[in-house]
């Protein structure tokens, strides 16, 4: 129920700018839930990645870390329901709204280091991410150029809301870092 409410809050700050007060306590019981699990299995990793905006930016990366030290991208869980590259592509998202530079780099190595051949959503993802963090060290024309080209494929894959989106982020992106 925890995860249904959860996404509700999410829902609600999203929509109508309103926070619950109970943020804090939903991410202290999942958190306390998923600390206790030794092995993560499908349950738990589905959890983490659907409730990932309670958590600290510090508490996501550790959990990657953990997972990385696991080798879960060729995990089985992972080929069967790519929910390791799902959860780093929501967490770079995530980072990038919440604008945590310290994070992102951190963050963009693990994109970096895993590959996931059978995902070709992630892989697009990955360039899109490699064109991001050019436009985050400064270097305008090449990451424009390489999110130019994932944002024409996913349109040519007719996912124009999701080219909308990437086009939006990286304009964002490309204001705050604009020197």
């Amino acid at each position: 129920y925890y995860v249904l409410f959860a996404q509700y809050s999410l829902i609600l700050a999203e929509k109508k700018n309103i926070r619950l007060e109970n943020e804090a306590e939903m991410s202290r019981v999942i958190r306390k839930y998923l600390d206790r699990v030794e092995t993560w299995g499908k349950f738990e990793l589905t959890l983490f990645v659907n409730t990932l905006f309670l958590f600290s930016d510090e508490y996501i990366l550790y959990q990657l870390k953990q997972l990385k030290r696991k080798n879960f991208s060729q995990h089985q869980l992972n080929k069967n329901y790519l929910i390791y590259t799902k959860l780093l592509t929501n967490a770079m998202f995530l980072f990038l709204d919440r604008a945590t530079n310290e994070y992102l780099d951190s963050l963009f190595e693990h994109i970096q280091q895993t590959d996931s051949f059978d995902d070709e959503q992630f892989m697009l993802m990955k360039k899109y991410f490699q064109g991001i963090h050019l436009l985050m060290n400064g270097y305008l024309a090449e990451g424009d150029e390489l999110i130019e080209k994932v944002i024409d494929i996913q349109l040519f894959l007719e996912h124009s809301r999701l080219a909308e989106d990437l086009k939006n982020l990286a304009e964002r992106v490309e204001k705050r870092f604009a020197k």
